[in-house]
């Protein structure tokens, strides 16, 4: 049986996986978007309704919640280091484990440590899954995708869900529950928006002045886009 082929386009398309560099029948082609956006940006709410139009929608939160789970390996490790934040079941606090990595840069460090190796694989198994089902287009949401960078040389292109920091604030502060300090602190352990705005193709606007209907609207133009 012959073996699977990865590579790397030069094309609009990155992802191509075929069965040899010659046997262009076998082969097919994803495209793959980076879609991101600082905390509190609306993100999740555009990947539901990309979901909802039929777009493959890789999420990488949900990646690190199953990563996660009670007494895994990753639990097993962040508890060697902060106990207090896994149960007697094993169970993570992510709450109390986010504080911990939002206050603090070198506990964030060790957590990445900890989790990203197994993020990347799990992510790439995910990947190769889309591939082998035919999926023509494929959504990675990673909330930091500019600040790890690594997936920035696989992807199409990148999409940015964006608002001002005041409306972050107060989506924190309904949301978690975060005061006001805490929630700029979270946003400040993320790269700044301006610097995100220059380094995306597409940007969806979601600030306090973008009603629902107005969001559905761009995403779909999106989508659009996405497509062609």
């Amino acid at each position: 049986m012959p073996s699977v082929k990865f590579r790397i386009c030069n094309d609009s398309t990155v992802f191509c996986f075929g069965f040899s560099p010659t046997d262009k029948q076998n082969s097919q082609h994803m495209k793959l978007f980076g879609l991101t956006g600082g905390i509190a940006s609306g993100k999740s709410t555009v990947s539901r309704q990309l979901t909802a139009e039929g777009v493959h929608v890789i999420d990488c939160d949900v990646i690190v919640r199953q990563l996660q789970e009670p007494d895994s390996a990753c639990v097993r490790q962040i508890r060697k280091h902060w106990p207090h934040v896994v149960d007697g079941a094993g169970v993570l606090d992510r709450d109390a484990l986010s504080a911990i990595a939002f206050a603090d840069p070198a506990a964030r460090r060790t957590i990445s440590g900890i989790m990203n190796r197994p993020i990347v694989v799990a992510i790439m198994s995910a990947l190769l899954a889309a591939w082998w089902q035919r999926r023509a287009v494929v959504v990675l949401d990673m909330p930091l995708l500019f600040e790890t960078k690594v997936f920035t040389y696989l992807i199409s292109a990148s999409i940015l869900i964006a608002c001002e920091p005041d409306t972050q604030v107060a989506r924190l502060n309904t949301r978690n529950e975060l005061d006001a300090e805490e929630a700029k602190l979270r946003i400040a352990a993320q790269m700044p928006l301006a610097a995100k705005v220059k380094m995306a193709d597409y940007v969806v606007q979601n600030g306090s002045g973008v009603s629902q209907a107005t969001l559905a609207k761009d995403v779909s133009r999106c989508l659009v886009w996405m497509r062609s």
